[in-house]
């Protein structure tokens, strides 16, 4: 009978296991005890001795089963539930695998010869919590320095952060001021934050976005105006239709949850619907969505419905995570060059693919040795600008 040893050993090497075999590696690999680092080592051995990268057929092999994996075992997203999970264990199984070894070959000594001009550690951190509130008077407070409590006033309302989250709180926090007040929140790059309106939505905003929202919603409609990304659980209320402008486009909800992408350098905006329904009116075209569906929304352009788009990846973001399944590297950039407030410019590019699970708190050099371990990109670090080929 095999030990663990020389099963991990010839598991690593043969590729191509049954889900029983692979939810044994994943468990192994996620346990990281001395004995997978001794057979990590051995597997990997003749490479570091030779001072070479990964073998290129078994990065290729691997890859390919992480490809096959994904794609056919990852179902169609089915909206339950507005909060990330992973619906196909073995898929999340492959790649954590591949996470795990590219995770400990990266923890290991760098010979000499094993190009360190591709990828320099850097002083580049993740993104964090915060953003700056522009009050209605033009007050502006960075709620990044401020602890929690209370941090303005208006009229009957008080507005409160707690543990990195905005809240406006008050007896009339719903009822219309005298003349509308409009509050307005900003992430700039490498912030996010997480704010309760008055009405009790909630919304996540994500990095360089920003939401334009009324003090206290008066009668009638309530009506909010984003720029760039924000997840939205809106707080059902029949007689009080919930809106948001997004440029010359308009989303209209009654109680649902919902992501809008609407950054400036991906052309359309984007309407991912995971639980209720929604409206989108743009340009004279108007599409009512099902739950799991997305519509993008181009400028003099018709609204198209994708009634397939992968929802975990849209809304991974908001769950701390990067999640690209077959995502070619300029999205990959555009998306990092937001969380990590870096330049990125382009030597050269490839129109291969990437298949990546990370958490959102990694260090960048970690994110971009990741994807140069696949062979199939490489990066010259200048301060914080990144130039890939």
């Amino acid at each position: 009978m095999q030990t663990d040893k020389e099963r991990l050993l010839e598991l690593l090497s043969r590729g191509n296991w049954t889900p029983e075999e692979e939810q044994w590696l994943h468990r192994r690999l996620a346990e990281e005890d001395p004995l997978v680092q001794e057979v990590l080592s051995a597997y990997f051995r003749e490479d570091l001795e030779a001072g070479s990268t990964i073998d290129p057929a078994v990065s290729q092999r691997m890859h390919a089963q992480l490809r096959e994996r994904i794609a056919g075992e990852y179902p169609a997203p089915v909206a339950r539930n507005p909060i990330y999970r992973r619906t196909a264990w073995l898929a999340a199984a492959a790649v954590i695998i591949f996470a795990a070894v590219a995770a400990w070959w990266w923890r290991q000594p760098a010979p000499l010869s094993r190009q360190p001009a591709q990828v320099v550690s850097l002083p580049i951190r993740p993104g964090h919590n915060g953003a700056i509130l522009t009050l209605g008077n033009g007050r502006q407070v960075e709620l990044d320095s401020v602890g929690n409590g209370a941090v303005a006033v208006q009229g009957n309302t008080q507005i409160v952060q707690r543990n990195g989250q905005l809240s406006y709180e008050g007896e009339h926090a719903a009822a219309a001021p005298s003349a509308t007040v409009y509050n307005e929140l900003k992430t700039p790059k490498g912030r996010q934050f997480h704010i309760t309106l008055p009405d009790g939505t909630k919304v996540w905003l994500n990095a360089a976005s920003s939401l334009r929202f009324p003090a206290a919603f008066p009668g009638g409609k309530r009506m909010v105006e984003l720029q760039g990304e924000a997840y939205f659980e809106v707080a059902g209320k029949a007689d009080q239709p919930f809106f948001v402008k997004v440029k010359d486009m308009e989303v209209a909800v009654l109680g649902t949850s919902f992501n809008v992408n609407a950054y400036g350098d991906q052309g359309g905006v984007f309407t991912s619907l995971l639980t209720g329904s929604v409206r989108v009116n743009s340009g004279g075209a108007t599409a009512l969505l099902q739950p799991g569906q997305q519509a993008e929304s181009l400028p003099q352009s018709a609204i198209r419905i994708n009634k397939n788009p992968d929802l975990q990846q849209v809304t991974a973001w908001k769950n701390g995570m990067f999640l690209y399944r077959a995502e070619n590297i300029r999205v990959i950039m555009q998306q990092l060059s937001r969380w990590y407030d870096i330049e990125v410019e382009y030597a050269h590019s490839t129109d291969e693919l990437f298949y990546v699970e990370l958490p959102r708190n990694s260090p960048l050099d970690e994110v971009l040795k990741i994807l140069t371990l696949t062979g199939k990109v490489k990066f010259k670090i200048e301060g914080r600008k990144i130039i890939v080929s």
